[in-house]
């Protein structure tokens, strides 16, 4: 492996990663396999040290609301052989646990879709993993604003002259743009456009 560079790297664990990704997960209300968090994380562990990739997550920013717990993680893919050859990202995680759980399950969450998304592994699972069946709340409800509603804000904040959104919007017992919900994000563009008299 040495000689190749952190995306050569990356396009061979593509490459081996063959069929994708074993589905050991079983989802018994809606009845099908998924691929389970432990099959994401060992699949792609076992491949990283065969191709020289290392992988670190740290959380960048935290907001937690209730039971829902919503952390901006930093995560670096690192050429082994050549440190300073990496790709580094910022990613979401996501977790509703009403207990002391929030951090480890957002984390999980952040990295196995990252891994899966970053390395154009498709699972072929239908909606959510696990065992939500009718009635339970849907992620869809607390899913992260849109890059276009982002834009909205910031130049809104520009034509309103405020020169620190994430301030303005703490101050508003809110979390920093990178983590609004696009419910959030909505009230805040109806409010900045109601200040700015549109």
């Amino acid at each position: 492996m040495e000689g190749l560079n952190v995306h050569q790297r990356k396009q061979a664990v593509m490459k081996s990663l063959g069929d994708g990704i074993p589905k050991n997960g079983w989802n018994s209300h809606h009845k099908y396999h998924y691929a389970a968090d432990a099959d994401v994380l060992d699949t792609m562990r076992k491949l990283f040290v065969e191709h020289g990739l290392d992988v670190t997550i740290s959380a960048v920013d935290h907001n937690k609301s209730g039971s829902n717990t919503l952390i901006m993680f930093e995560i670096e893919l690192t050429n082994v052989d050549n440190p300073e050859d990496c790709i580094v990202v910022n990613w979401p995680g996501e977790a509703n646990d009403s207990q002391d759980k929030g951090t480890s399950k957002a984390a999980t969450a952040a990295l196995k879709y990252w891994l899966l998304k970053t390395f154009v592994v498709s699972t072929g699972d239908i909606g959510e993993d696990a065992d939500a069946g009718p009635g339970q709340q849907r992620r869809s409800q607390n899913e992260l604003a849109t890059v276009a509603q982002k834009r909205q804000i910031e130049a809104l904040a520009e034509a309103l002259e405020i020169e620190d959104i994430d301030a303005t919007l703490k101050e508003k017992g809110l979390p920093k743009l990178a983590l609004l919900t696009g419910a959030q994000a909505s009230k805040v563009i109806s409010g900045m456009k109601k200040a700015k008299g549109e």
